[in-house]
């Protein structure tokens, strides 16, 4: 199944489970990463650890805010 033929509820349930990681990140994004990697490589097998590892990789290498790692991973996804 595609992603985007998911249940509009799975949407509603990553919508509010990444809202949830937002008002907790107060030491910046990269303190919720592992919440991240679980929620997307362990429990809805949406991703690869390496799929996961690179955007980290990446959006560190790339100038800018920490938080760039949060839209490659939705883009990889």
């Amino acid at each position: 199944m595609t992603p985007l033929m998911w249940a509009p509820d799975t949407w509603w349930s990553l919508f509010g489970h990444f809202l949830d990681l937002s008002l907790m990140s107060i030491g910046g994004a990269v303190t919720v990463a592992p919440e991240m990697h679980r929620l997307l490589v362990v429990q809805h097998h949406l991703l690869t650890d390496g799929q996961f590892t690179t955007a980290m990789a990446l959006a560190q290498a790339s100038p800018g805010p920490n938080v760039l790692f949060v839209g490659v991973l939705g883009f990889q996804v």
